[in-house]
């Protein structure tokens, strides 16, 4: 009995150390800025047109940014990005509906990603395959929906056309 509760303690323990050495302080950050950002335009909605630009809440280089949606398999990921990407398979957007995933891509390779809840930003681009956009390009209007902007969109400013890959 007495071991049962200390192997429970230690196995407790373990899970919450791996927790912790998984945590990312910079992604945890861009988080945090892209919602207040997010919440800020949307607050501010009636005033005027409110875009976000992605370029404003990143503190780190990076030459194109993707936007997957939800069910956007890591087979889809890979094939967009144009290289291998291993952590995408662990998030496994493929079958969550619940997030839409940035990944933030510099000389190809994957310098920084972010899980963005749905319900604090839906990115809408005018297409599946957008393929990756460039600082300049990353930019989405904030549409706060329903009566109480419960709902945010966050749609592809179209001013330029996104790179091919």
């Amino acid at each position: 009995m007495k071991f049962s509760k200390t192997l429970s303690v230690l196995f407790a323990s373990l899970i919450c150390l791996v927790a912790i050495a998984c945590k990312n302080p910079q992604r945890e950050a861009l988080g945090n800025q892209l919602f207040l950002q997010i919440e800020t335009l949307s607050k501010n909605f009636q005033s005027s047109p409110n875009i976000l630009s992605l370029k404003d809440v990143t503190d780190f280089d990076w030459d194109e940014v993707y936007v997957f949606n939800p069910y956007t398999t890591h087979e889809e990921i890979e094939s967009q990005l144009g290289f291998k990407w291993s952590d995408g398979d662990r998030i496994d957007l493929g079958s969550r509906d619940d997030i839409n995933l940035l990944v933030f891509v510099k000389d190809n390779r994957v310098v920084q990603y972010l899980e963005v809840p749905r319900g604090r930003g839906d990115f809408i681009l005018s297409s599946d395959n957008v393929g990756g956009l460039t600082p300049q390009q990353a930019n989405f209007e904030v549409r706060p929906q329903g009566q109480q902007a419960n709902w945010i969109d966050l749609v592809l400013v179209d001013s330029l056309s996104p790179t091919r890959p």
